[in-house]
């Protein structure tokens, strides 16, 4: 998890969208593996 979710009291939307773009790489890293 980025430094940056901590920094700001209330998360922005970039830190949002990237959570969820950093999650769904993992996601598909498992998949692969998987497979």
């Amino acid at each position: 998890i980025p430094r940056v979710l901590k920094v700001g009291t209330a998360p922005s939307i970039f830190e949002i969208i990237f959570l969820i773009y950093y999650l769904k790489l993992h996601q598909l890293q498992e998949v692969q593996h998987q497979v």
